[in-house]
């Protein structure tokens, strides 16, 4: 018997991923995660083996994380 592979809404995949449902489109639109289908309303369905796939990817291969942002005098408490 064949098993099926579900599809996965995008919060869902999220869910799975430990990321938000802003990151996982933003994933989805650098090609990252590519979504199986999408229904006439435009949300992204991803297979569930994918999105399992890229998260163990991601366990293996953390991202590294972004510049941190620059305080400005009133959050640093300097008056230049």
């Amino acid at each position: 018997m064949v098993k099926m592979d579900p599809l996965l809404t995008t919060l869902d995949a999220a869910r799975i991923l430990g990321l938000s449902t802003d990151a996982v489109r933003q994933l989805a639109r650098a090609g990252k995660l590519l979504a199986d289908e999408e229904t006439p309303t435009g949300q992204r369905l991803f297979r569930k083996s994918t999105v399992e796939k890229l998260a163990t990817e991601r366990a293996a291969n953390p991202p590294k994380p972004g510049p941190k942002p620059k305080k400005d005098a009133k959050e640093t408490g300097s008056n230049q």
